[in-house]
């Protein structure tokens, strides 16, 4: 008797799980709204006080899709430049180094300050030999808005 009634619990939870996790996921993918996305636009951008703040992010463009190479920041790791994807790190004031795994050739050099935004995007370099991804430095008038635009998609 207690099996039975123990395994008609069990039918009864396994049956809702599926329902569940569709409902999870709706509720994930739910598009952000204007108030929700400015919120995030406003934690995103601001350093924490005495750090800076270095954006990366890559564009959406078929060509080298594939490719995810990592972000090296001072000669570690820091990342993935993923297609059409963005993230951010922060940093404590001084000179860095940032390039892409794979390119040494264009390294982008600056120093930090307290409370700074720098922005890096990942471009195609195409060139007689042929084309990679390299990294640049962009002004904020052009990286805030790229940025943003990849980091309310991003999951």
């Amino acid at each position: 008797m207690v099996q039975r009634i123990y395994r008609r619990i069990c039918q009864g939870a396994y049956a809702t799980l599926p329902l569940l996790a569709a409902l999870l996921l709706v509720a994930c993918a739910a598009p952000r709204g204007p108030g929700e996305t400015a919120a995030l636009a406003v934690r995103v951008l601001e350093p924490p006080p005495g750090l800076a703040r270095i954006f990366f992010y890559r564009t959406e463009n078929p060509f080298l899709i594939a490719l995810q190479p990592e972000v090296v920041v001072n000669g570690r790791a820091v990342g993935r430049a993923v297609h059409g994807q963005a993230f951010y790190r922060d940093a404590k004031p001084g000179r860095y180094e940032i390039f892409l795994a794979g390119d040494t050739d264009n390294v982008v050099r600056f120093s930090a300050a307290p409370g700074e935004r720098i922005y890096v995007k990942t471009e195609i370099d195409f060139n007689l030999v042929g084309s990679h991804l390299t990294a640049v430095r962009v002004d904020e008038s052009t990286g805030r808005p790229e940025f943003l635009e990849r980091i309310v998609k991003t999951p």
